[in-house]
């Protein structure tokens, strides 16, 4: 198998495999602080995840009672030691499903460790979060539907030298959390964006 071209960010990758997935969550409602919106656990005991790209964003698809703040942040977790359950699966395990180049192969995250909200958060297994998000998005919907965050907010790694990506390796993760319980009435759909490089080979 030839290695993919290489990558125009300059992010190393062996041919291991290149991906990316965009997904969205249903119309949520009476989430409160801490809830989980998405996360995504690697667990492949000697290969890398290069997280190249994230992106999330919302939109207020029911009107709140009373306008409000609404914010997301993203963690990295350490010491992921038991997979989160519930919600939706993300799959990206299914061949053809977020590959950039179909002869690297299927992602090596198992099915059941990525995930979003369904019509309940994402309930958390064993990891240890970071002490602050390195990442957040924010938006005060009002009293009115169709209100989406401020920016889809996009981190993208590795675009200049000085620039370095997320690496995780075994048993660590990205996951997403709301900051803020919504009020009452008010409804959002999140969107969860990731695209990473899996690197083959111990790379300590």
């Amino acid at each position: 198998m030839h290695a993919p071209p290489s990558n125009p960010r300059g992010v190393l990758s062996d041919g291991a495999g290149q991906f990316r997935i965009s997904v969205k969550s249903p119309d949520v409602r009476n989430f409160i602080a801490g809830d989980c919106i998405a996360s995504v656990r690697w667990t492949a005991d000697d290969d890398l995840m290069i997280v190249k790209r994230l992106k999330i964003g919302y939109v207020c698809t029911v009107a709140f009672t009373t306008p409000q703040l609404v914010d997301v942040g993203l963690y990295i977790a350490r010491n992921f030691q038991v997979s989160d359950l519930g919600g939706s699966v993300i799959v990206p395990s299914v061949p053809n499903t977020g590959e950039l180049d179909s002869r690297a192969g299927p992602s090596a995250i198992a099915q059941n460790n990525g995930r979003i909200a369904s019509l309940t958060p994402v309930s958390a297994g064993v990891r240890t979060l970071s002490a602050h998000p390195f990442m957040s998005v924010t938006g005060f919907p009002t009293a009115t539907a169709g209100v989406v965050s401020d920016q889809q907010v996009e981190w993208t790694f590795g675009d200049t030298a000085s620039a370095y990506p997320i690496v995780l390796r075994c048993n660590e993760g990205i996951v997403v959390n709301l900051l803020t319980a919504m009020g009452a009435a008010g409804r959002m759909a999140f969107y969860f964006e990731i695209e990473w490089d899996e690197i083959s080979g111990n790379r300590n």
